[in-house]
């Protein structure tokens, strides 16, 4: 009996130890292919990151970018102008207007063919050009206000007095232009004969 009672310990013992060894243990991993996978977050516009495009990594250079807000914030100005003189009964104030888009057209040509240029004129964009599509905006609505009061024909006379000094401005920075042109032709010039001498005397 006290054998058989042994003997039945023996078998319940090994029976306990077998099971405890074939228990999956807490700190072994799981087979590359039960591992759940990784998931990456998308970024998005709202994150925080800027998303670039394929193209944005090809952009033009700063300064040109620039040239382009810049040329598209003055191309607006001058459609606000343009609108302005085509409601306006004093055909020699509209004359005037047309005149101030005509100029500032030609600036923007040239900056749009030399984009370096753009700080000879910014103070152009930055303040005479959107300046004078403000007080043009005003003057239209003065003009064509239901009530019209000696106060209101005030100051519709002092920015028709201003129209020929803003005219001389924009004449100005369009000169400024101009100069820089001549000033590169000269050095491209003087460069081209310079090469043609040291060529002449070496040969």
């Amino acid at each position: 009996m006290v054998v058989f009672l042994l003997l039945l310990l023996i078998v319940t013992a090994s029976i306990l130890i077998l099971l405890v060894w074939l228990r999956p243990r807490a700190d072994v991993k799981a087979p590359q292919s039960e591992r759940p996978e990784r998931t990456v977050p998308a970024l998005s516009a709202s994150s925080g990151f800027r998303l670039l495009s394929p193209e944005s990594l090809d952009d033009a250079p700063p300064l040109q970018g620039r040239a382009r807000e810049v040329l598209d914030a003055a191309s607006l100005h001058i459609a606000g102008l343009r609108s302005v003189a085509s409601r306006l009964a004093d055909r020699e104030v509209a004359a005037k207007v047309q005149e101030l888009c005509a100029v500032s057209e030609s600036i923007a040509a040239k900056i749009r063919r030399n984009p370096d240029s753009l700080p000879l004129v910014q103070r152009h964009y930055d303040y005479y050009l959107p300046t004078a599509a403000d007080l043009m905006d005003r003057y239209d609505r003065l003009v064509h206000s239901k009530v019209y009061t000696k106060d209101m024909e005030f100051q519709v006379k002092r920015i028709e007095n201003l129209l020929p000094a803003l005219r001389s401005h924009f004449d100005k920075y369009m000169g400024k232009l101009l100069r820089h042109e001549l000033i590169d032709l000269e050095v491209e010039v003087n460069t081209l004969e310079e090469v043609m001498r040291s060529e002449r005397v070496s040969g």
